[in-house]
């Protein structure tokens, strides 16, 4: 299991879903571990040790979770606004680029067919290629583009005023 999280760690960052099947067997392993070392003479600073990792454990996990479900309320999340204000300002049968980092979550909350992209990946030539193809539309949020230090791009393409149908400073939807 420890070798599987070393070897794929970003891969369970990002698709942790996939640990699921694994988390029940690998708890009640553990739990037989830690019964084994609690049972006995075990000396103090390892009951300790592995009172504060299990207490550890149980933190992180409320932390992570709650992370989770602020990405999912609909009325907080920067995704799901911006989701609900390109399908009122796109038609329909529009293709969109999607610039975001958390994948392409948005083409589906859109309800609209396109491409996705990164932000750091995003680039004039990239812009243009997707156009040719039959691209109407570009929409993302801001912050994910400072993260990558890409805010330079951001400003170019807000500054075309005539193309911008919406941007609030957190999101924005654009025809090319």
């Amino acid at each position: 299991m420890f070798v599987h999280i070393i070897i794929v760690a970003k891969g369970n960052y990002v698709h942790d879903y996939y640990l699921l099947p694994i988390l029940i067997p690998f708890c009640y392993f553990l739990g037989k571990i830690y019964g084994l070392i609690l049972k006995g003479n075990t000396r103090k600073w390892i009951v300790i040790s592995l009172l504060i990792c299990l207490i550890g454990i149980v933190g992180t996990s409320i932390r992570i979770y709650r992370g989770f479900i602020k990405r999912e309320n609909k009325y907080d999340s920067t995704v799901f606004l911006l989701s609900k204000v390109a399908r009122e300002k796109i038609p329909p049968t529009s293709l969109v680029i999607t610039v975001n980092k958390d994948g392409p979550t948005m083409l589906y909350l859109i309800h609209r067919k396109g491409w996705f992209t990164f932000p750091k990946d995003i680039s004039p030539e990239l812009i243009d290629g997707l156009h040719k193809q039959g691209a109407e539309y570009i929409i993302g949020i801001h912050k994910d583009f400072i993260k990558v230090s890409k805010e330079a791009f951001l400003y170019n393409i807000l500054s075309l005023k005539d193309n911008i149908i919406f941007n609030n400073g957190e999101y924005f939807v654009m025809k090319i």
